[in-house]
């Protein structure tokens, strides 16, 4: 299967993605729902609230992307360097106990031209506004404002995956994408080596010492345009 081409290495900037574009693809997970303790029967009643909050401006939503050439050595993806500041760089992506990784989804030679995408979006900062909402007694509201900015971050993930997938040329469904911290990538310390690719400091995201995203409303991923990730799914 030939590798699709990639139109450069270079970084590139998304200052406002679309929230039209993000909204259609905003699905609220149970991570989300557990935030706002919403029972099932409340799901399409906090989806509305979602939207309402949504249209409202508040977040900003971000992005940065750039390819990368790659391949796999056992399982570590290993970015090739490139002229426009790309080091050669490993990855490890440990095997799982169904003896998956995330590298099986390259090519083991150097010479083929498979690539990889990098990008980290974010819905911004929430936090000082729920706050306040918490501190007058509005907690409802409060998590609500973070669950709709984690929402929007997740759905702003998805897009960018989509940008990525048209410009390999590849279908809306084909390839997956794993993020530092999850288990197919589970070393945190990969944040930081997608931050000295990316600098997301240009749209505002930025790393705590723990390696941590700030604002938490953001969301850092690899994606693949070939194979799919253990589970048949296309999450982190």
């Amino acid at each position: 299967m030939t590798p699709p081409p990639i139109p450069d290495t270079r970084v590139h900037i998304v200052r406002e993605v679309p929230l039209e574009a993000v909204m259609p693809l905003v699905r609220l997970r149970s991570s989300a729902f557990a935030r706002l303790r919403a029972p099932k029967g409340k799901r399409e009643e906090v989806l509305r609230s979602v939207e309402r909050l949504a249209a409202t401006g508040a977040f900003p939503l971000a992005g940065v992307y750039r390819f990368a050439r790659a391949h796999r050595e056992g399982g570590e993806i290993v970015l090739a360097a490139a002229a426009d500041g790309i080091l050669p760089t490993r990855v490890p992506t440990p095997r799982t106990a169904g003896d998956w990784s995330a590298a099986d989804g390259l090519s083991d030679s150097p010479t083929v031209g498979d690539s990889v995408a990098l990008f980290a979006v974010t819905a911004g900062r929430v936090a000082p506004q729920a706050r306040l909402r918490a501190e007058d007694g509005h907690l409802v509201e409060a998590h609500l404002l973070e669950v709709t900015a984690l929402a929007l971050a997740e759905g702003c993930a998805e897009w960018m995956h989509g940008q990525i997938r048209k410009m390999w040329g590849v279908g809306p469904a084909e390839g997956f994408r794993i993020s530092p911290g999850y288990p197919a990538c589970p070393d945190l310390s990969i944040q930081k080596t997608l931050f000295d690719l990316l600098v997301p400091e240009a749209v505002g995201i930025t790393l705590t010492e723990s390696l941590m995203m700030d604002p938490e409303a953001s969301v850092s991923a690899i994606a693949f345009w070939k194979g799919r990730r253990e589970g048949g799914d296309d999450a982190e």
